[in-house]
């Protein structure tokens, strides 16, 4: 039987969380790229954005595979009002090679999961149609979904013609959560999970997994808990819908607690003799509360290179590479950079190269380049492969000569029927393929991944080897790759100087007091025997040619000799250590505003202490009321002296107190009394007195929030804040309310049952106050549509009398209650 492989396409137009998705479905020999196999099956790709790129081929029929099935001439529709992709096709699972069923696949979670069921009731044996070309019987399949009904038609000859089936089922819409967002408190241990989700059919709740274990059911699309131990802890969030119907759902992976890298030293400098080697020690130290997990690879790049990402045209293409560690497979694409998987290579060393291809022709010639200067251009000569008789397969055999290169580079791979193709033009066939790959030349590390438990510590070895290597300077970046959270990337400065240059630097003395003079001396060794000297400090500001200069170093200073014999430079490091004075700041003289306290610190820790206290100590805790002054004298190591005094004031600050926030009725009134006499007020009227009256005559009805700032006279300040509002309590807007309502029971005990009614839709807000007019309950914008019964709870409230006010446009209602 021989059918056509030609794809199907739809896109998600739902509001869902793939909505925007395109879906090709087609019939495939074998495995997509590879495509041999005794199997022929439905296979599906997605883009997530609008076509740019393409996932991984998905199997859509569930049945087992190896068996020598065949399913074909798929054809897809996705269901505008939930998301499901819905595919028909021909199917002999079940009958001989010769027949065919129809089937229909489902999947609810965008194409990553599949459920597929028998639409047809019999077997049938397709037969070319009378009428028809010679030997066809057509590819006559269809399916359409709309409304969580689905349409699969297709053509059989049960009947003994060719007719036309339909079998209509309803999809069970079993949506999953998605956009699931977690974080953990590395503070508390507080885990929060969001995420989103649109409802499906008959949906209960969603289930929370932790590590999967089942934690927690909850109608929410939040969830928190509080870990107890630190650990890696995998969370899934999952929708249930009765029985055995759970969707899938997204996971996160949270880390609590951290390891935390310590790398001693931070950076390496080795001096290596021509041919020699050396190796130094690394100690990386874990002081965190988890082992430490690290990756320890040398072989990153101190700057990378703009890579040009020339293309091929298609037909032929690469569809597998197998080059040392690397073992990738693709479909065709231009061009494509791979750089998840490095190849990791050693210089000197000889590694083969193996390229599968696909829709080769007998023109074809597959080329290598590797970007040994590693500066992006491939200008180096190209290795051209060999291949076997039908240009499926070429190999070959790549060498890194000793001294190439160390560290990233990238290696390009393509394949066109154009033998003069260069590296970086474009071709009209074929594709381009680049890696990445990490070479080990003269440095290697020992060993390169370990687990360091929380507290202990590992010495690695950083092997440098200037076998074969000219006189000079090779630098690298030793990269750790952590599970520190706060250093997932630790990268670590390595540099190889190859010579028989030796310098050696002192100085004369190394420890000076402050105005002092120190005399900075250089002997090399070896090299050419003529040298210059260059001198630096850190701090900047110290710079010489000469070999032995005077330095007046005005702090501890490290003096920076770089030495060159014409060929190579060699650098060299002494301290000078300077005694200084002390500097003694108590700080500025102080006014305290409500502080009965103070801790003067002397700074200079480790000298001696002389207080007018009496204390001896660097830092002391002063107390008292009113103005006060303090002197210490400061003795350093070095006998060293200085002293400082300051003036401390402790002054009390303002207590302001309006009262509680109030509500009135209008022909009432408030004093507002700021107390603190003597001091400065400033009202939020513009007033400047101690008191204020507040009235609807000054103020008018409504809310009033009155505020005050009190400045005593040192300065200190304090405000406070009142709310007052003033109520017509008249009664004479009665008669415009659209609202009444009543109470009951009243006297009662603090539950409050009140009865709205309402000519029309009406919306109020409420309000209940006590008797000295503080509001205890407040509710706005509450929408009655003709009748409406609430409950509210006073009984934490004190019993007594309370007013209740419901206000709405143009009128206010009020009410007495009492709570016993």
């Amino acid at each position: 039987m021989r059918v056509n492989a030609f794809p199907s396409m739809a896109v998600d137009c739902s509001d869902g969380p793939n909505s925007g998705n395109i879906y090709v479905v087609w019939s495939n020999i074998g495995q997509p790229g590879v495509n041999t196999g005794n199997d022929t099956d439905i296979y599906m790709i997605k883009s997530e954005d609008d076509g740019t790129t393409w996932s991984d081929p998905i199997r859509v029929n569930q049945d087992e595979t190896g068996l020598g099935k065949t399913h074909y001439l798929p054809w897809i529709a996705v269901d505008a009002s939930n998301g499901t992709i819905s595919t028909i096709f021909y199917d002999n699972r079940n009958c001989n090679n010769n027949q065919a069923e129809a089937w229909v696949a489902n999947s609810s979670d965008g194409g990553n999961s599949w459920e597929d069921f028998k639409v047809s009731d019999v077997t049938f044996t397709p037969t070319p149609i009378p009428g028809m070309a010679s030997g066809y019987f057509g590819d006559y399949l269809a399916i359409h979904a709309v409304d969580g009904k689905v349409y699969p038609a297709w053509t059989d000859n049960r009947s003994g013609h060719a007719m036309t089936y339909v079998s209509v089922f309803e999809t069970l819409q079993i949506n999953s959560p998605f956009n699931l967002d977690a974080s953990v408190s590395q503070e508390t241990g507080e885990v929060t999970l969001n995420w989103e989700y649109i409802e499906g059919t008959g949906f209960q709740n969603f289930r929370i997994y932790r590590d999967e274990v089942l934690v927690d059911e909850t109608i929410n699309e939040s969830f928190t808990e509080t870990l107890l131990n630190y650990g890696y802890y995998n969370y899934q969030v999952t929708a249930y819908y009765g029985g055995d119907n759970e969707s899938g759902g997204p996971e996160e992976e949270l880390q609590y607690g951290s390891a935390t890298i310590e790398v001693v030293p931070g950076e390496y400098v080795a001096n290596v003799y021509i041919d020699g080697t050396q190796t130094q020690d690394m100690k990386i130290k874990n002081t965190g509360v988890l082992p430490l997990e690290y990756n320890l690879s040398p072989f990153f790049p101190l700057k990378g290179n703009q890579i040009n990402p020339s293309k091929g045209g298609g037909d032929e293409y690469i569809n597998r590479v197998e080059f040392a560690n690397i073992d990738n497979r693709s479909s065709y694409n231009p061009y494509m950079m791979y750089s998840h998987n490095p190849a990791i290579l050693r210089s000197n060393e000889s590694y083969e190269i193996r390229v599968h291809t696909a829709n080769a022709y007998t023109e074809d010639v597959c080329y290598v380049w590797i970007d040994l200067d590693a500066n992006g251009k491939f200008d180096e000569s190209a290795i051209v492969l060999e291949s076997n008789d039908d240009n499926s397969l070429f190999y070959g055999l790549v060498t890194i000569d000793k001294g190439s290169v160390q560290g990233a580079t990238n290696m390009r791979v393509r394949l066109s029927a154009d033998k003069s193709m260069s590296a970086i033009d474009d071709t009209e066939y074929g594709e381009t393929e680049d890696y990445t790959l990490l070479i080990a030349d003269w440095l290697s590390i020992d060993p390169e991944e370990a687990i360091i438990e929380p507290g202990d510590s590992l010495i690695v070895a950083l092997n440098f080897d200037a076998t074969d290597l000219e006189q000079g300077t090779y630098e690298d970046v030793v990269k750790l790759r952590t599970n520190d959270l706060d250093n997932p990337f630790f990268d670590i400065p390595v540099t190889m100087n190859v010579t028989d240059l030796q310098i050696s630097v002192s100085a004369d003395p190394e420890v000076i007091c402050m105005g002092e003079t120190t005399v900075l001396m250089a002997e090399p060794v070896g090299g050419s025997g003529t040298y210059t000297y260059s001198w630096t400090s850190i701090p900047e500001g110290f710079t010489s040619e000469e070999q032995n200069p005077v330095a007046s170093p005005m702090e501890n200073t490290s003096y920076i000799v770089a030495v060159s014999d014409g060929i190579i430079t060699m650098t060299d490091t002494v301290e000078i250590v300077v005694n200084e004075m002390p500097v003694v700041d108590l700080g500025e003289d102080q006014i305290l505003c409500g502080e009965t306290e103070y801790t003067l610190d002397a700074g200079n820790e480790g000298s001696t202490y002389d207080w007018s206290t009496g204390e001896n100590t660097q830092m002391i805790t002063v107390s008292g009321s009113g103005e006060n002054t303090y002197t210490v004298d400061v003795t350093n190591a070095s006998g060293c002296s200085a002293s400082a005094s300051v003036t401390i004031i402790f002054a009390d600050i303002p207590t302001v107190d309006l009262g509680a926030d109030t509500t009135l009725c209008g022909n009432s009134s408030i004093t507002l009394d700021a107390g603190n006499a003597g001091s400065e007020y400033l009202w939020s009227t513009g007033a400047e007195s101690q008191t204020l009256v507040v009235d609807t005559a000054g103020y008018g009805y409504g809310i009033q929030e009155i505020s005050v700032l009190v400045t005593s006279e040192y300065g200190c300040e304090a405000d406070n804040d009142i709310i007052v509002e003033f109520l017509d309590c008249t009664s004479i807007d009665e008669n415009a309310a659209q609202v009444e309502f009543s109470i009951y029971p009243n006297p009662n005990n603090g539950i409050l049952n009140i009865n709205f009614k309402s000519i029309a839709r009406e919306t109020v807000n409420i309000r209940i106050a006590d008797i000295s007019g503080k509001i205890v309950y407040s509710e706005n914008d509450v929408d009655i549509n003709n009748d409406l019964k609430k409950q509210i709870d006073l009984r934490n409230n004190a019993k007594g009398i309370y007013s209740i006010f419901v206000e709405g446009e143009g009128y206010v209602l009020d009410k007495k209650v009492i709570i016993k």
